[in-house]
């Protein structure tokens, strides 16, 4: 499982060359859609992409299209770039392409009903991406988001769960999984059944499901990538007596997170044993990206929970 770290695709001084020699991939993150639709910014990308393509060896470079405001189920020209964003991975040899379900919106909009039939228009959407990446030489990986947004005024539940993904999946179109979305998901759910979140909070999740911590190994034969990181914190969609929102913050060490370093560790434990998945990228918050002190650190403990031989097998569900 080889080691790999993002950059904004925008800004190259995050990318280091010398990455290439540590036998290490890197994903290229496209952070909003205006990187797409504004003609310079776009051009930016595509020269960064060329010039970091020109630099990894093959099968190294994985890309990462955008979710603020990247509907590209019913913006034409997000999804026109979507198209472009495949032919480019063509023409570059980018491995894989991340892809979010990118349905957000404001909390209270949602309805179980919207829920639906906002999935069930993915879906549909889904049978078109299949037959366009039929014969593609990369896979695209959906990507699950966490049940609520950091800041608890917005969400999409269209893929949330392992069982969101049923029979979405085929052919090149496969499943990126982000263990920081998904141990925050059922982090949320325990608060839910100990009513640390009360009926009100309730209420603004409107597609809850029953799963636990390692139910995504159900999707073990559709995933091609991970995303690690781990959180701290819980957004709360109402203010707290001081008025103010808690919130969360993801990209955290698993020694500096709300659920135990053994968690994470045991997570690691059940990635590593699915050996066709073939690269894990480290979503860690730092202060100076051109400077990964804390990723380094993640890196090295993944390095040694690994090196220590642990089982390669999550617990009983």
């Amino acid at each position: 499982m080889r080691f790999c770290l993002p950059f904004l695709a925008t800004d190259l001084s995050q990318f280091d060359p010398d990455w290439a020699d540590e036998d290490l991939a890197v994903e290229a993150v496209v952070f909003d859609a205006k990187d797409l639709v504004e003609a310079e910014r776009w051009a930016l990308v595509q020269r960064n992409l060329a010039e970091v393509a020109g630099r990894m060896p093959p099968g190294r470079l994985l890309f990462h299209f955008p979710v603020n405001r990247a509907n590209y189920v019913e913006d034409e020209a997000v999804r026109r770039r979507l198209w472009q964003c495949f032919e480019l991975a063509d023409q570059f040899g980018v491995a894989g392409i991340v892809l979010h379900s990118n349905q957000i919106r404001p909390v209270e909009e949602w309805t179980p009903e919207l829920a639906v039939r906002t999935r069930e228009r993915f879906a549909e959407f889904c049978v078109h991406l299949r037959d366009r990446l039929r014969h593609a030489p990369f896979w695209v990986g959906l990507e699950n988001m966490p049940i609520m947004g950091n800041y608890g005024r917005e969400l999409d539940p269209t893929l949330v769960f392992p069982s969101d993904f049923e029979g979405l999946c085929g052919g090149q179109l496969r499943v990126t999984w982000d263990l920081c979305h998904y141990s925050y998901t059922i982090h949320v759910l325990e608060q839910l059944r100990a009513s640390v979140l009360d009926e009100r909070e309730r209420q603004a999740y409107p597609s809850l499901r029953e799963h636990g911590l390692f139910d995504f190994l159900d999707l073990a034969p559709e995933i091609v990538h991970w995303h690690f990181s781990a959180f701290r914190g819980l957004a709360r969609t109402q203010p707290g007596p001081d008025g103010q929102r808690s919130r969360c913050f993801e990209g955290q060490t698993p020694w500096a997170a709300s659920l135990p370093e053994s968690t994470y560790a045991q997570l690691l434990s059940a990635m590593h044993g699915l050996d066709h998945v073939q690269q894990v990228t480290f979503e860690v918050a730092e202060d100076d990206y051109r400077n990964r002190v804390n990723t380094r650190a993640v890196m090295r403990w993944c390095a040694a929970h690994l090196s220590a031989k642990r089982p390669a097998t999550a617990p009983p569900r």
